[in-house]
């Protein structure tokens, strides 16, 4: 029944890509960690959802995603003191409640009474007492590792005990999926001091955090995964830094009509590539007919007609030597693309 529960619910996201990532919704925006906090306010004094429903909205849609995008083996939490930790254990129960190995290591302190920690069966292990071949034997053959070290609020490097935790991780083969944002980075500036975490995905909750899409930290994040954990919208967005993301950048380009003229949707002429250096003539018609030009001529020695005419016959090829046929293709042309590819031969002088 378990099995069957964690199938069924995982399903859905597996048959479709785009809902795992923030570009499936036009407008994105990225927060800073007191902009998260603010969303975070707003969520329980203004629209009424407690704090330990979010936290259950938050891991349970985590485990969702740990279950499409690592449905094997078994699942290792390595957990902090604050929610981050806590999103982490709520992770690791609702994916026990489906079948799953699961088990959480403490690297900090948590309250003896905390209900995350008692009355699920979930093995805890405090990291105090694994050695180098106690943490090999978790996290070898392990199928995923959930680092909820850090939250949003962490500031400067990591304390030894975390550090420690991190570095582990690091050091595993297996994959990491981070809660929220990578522990070690600074979810606001994108600053790394010390050890930090590097995910292969990082579940952002409500929005991406604008450090993890930063350098030097978008190079810890691996690939960012946004869900919806009851947030209100934003409201005033005016100061908010906004992602540009495929549908929205898809919705810029104006719609053309079924039986639109190739010659009614820009003329472009390209003169590029010198002897030796068709790539560069290639890359740019490529680039133009991609974008959505509708009649693309590339001018170029002849050394470059054959690649071109293979690479892209969509274009129209003109011989850049012939004077004539040049004149008539810059006459004919909304707009020239000059120099890709000429060096600074006789033929770039010519030209110019």
């Amino acid at each position: 029944m378990a099995d069957s529960l964690g199938a069924s619910l995982s399903a859905p996201m597996i048959d479709s890509r785009n809902p795992l990532r923030p570009f499936a919704r036009e407008v994105v925006y990225a927060l800073t960690a007191g902009e998260s906090k603010t969303l975070d306010s707003a969520a329980i004094e203004t629209v009424g959802v407690p704090q330990p429903v979010l936290m259950e909205n938050a891991g349970r849609s985590a485990a969702q995603i740990t279950q499409c995008l690592f449905p094997e083996g078994s699942v290792v939490g390595i957990v902090g003191s604050g929610n981050n930790g806590g999103d982490a254990l709520v992770l690791l129960r609702t994916l026990r409640a489906w079948g799953r190995e699961v088990c959480a290591v403490l690297v900090a302190e948590r309250a003896m009474d905390d209900p995350l920690l008692h009355g699920w069966d979930i093995p805890v292990i405090m990291d105090e007492v694994l050695d180098q071949s106690g943490w090999d034997a978790l996290l070898g053959p392990c199928g995923v590792a959930i680092d909820g070290i850090l939250g949003i609020g962490a500031k400067g490097p990591p304390r030894d005990r975390q550090a420690s935790a991190i570095a582990q991780l690091n050091r595993a083969s297996c994959p990491v999926l981070a809660i929220d944002v990578p522990s070690g980075i600074d979810s606001s500036t994108g600053a790394v001091q010390g050890e930090a975490i590097h995910a292969t995905v990082t579940v952002g909750f409500g929005a991406p955090k604008l450090g993890s899409l930063l350098s030097p930290a978008r190079a810890h994040t691996g690939r960012i995964v946004v869900v919806d954990i009851g947030f209100p919208p934003s409201g005033n967005t005016d100061d908010l830094a906004q992602v540009i993301t495929p549908l929205w950048a898809q919705r810029q380009l104006p719609s053309r009509p079924t039986d639109t003229h190739k010659n009614a949707v820009g003329r472009l002429t390209i003169i590029a590539g010198q002897p030796g250096m068709a790539g560069a003539a290639v890359l740019t018609t490529r680039a133009a007919l991609t974008a959505g030009v509708g009649l693309v001529r590339v001018c170029s020695v002849p050394e470059n007609r054959e690649i071109l005419q293979r690479s892209t016959p969509e274009a129209i090829y003109v011989d850049v030597s012939d004077d004539e046929a040049l004149q008539l293709a810059l006459e004919d042309t909304d707009a020239v693309v000059l120099g890709p590819g000429l060096g600074t031969n006789g033929l770039s002088v010519d030209l110019a």
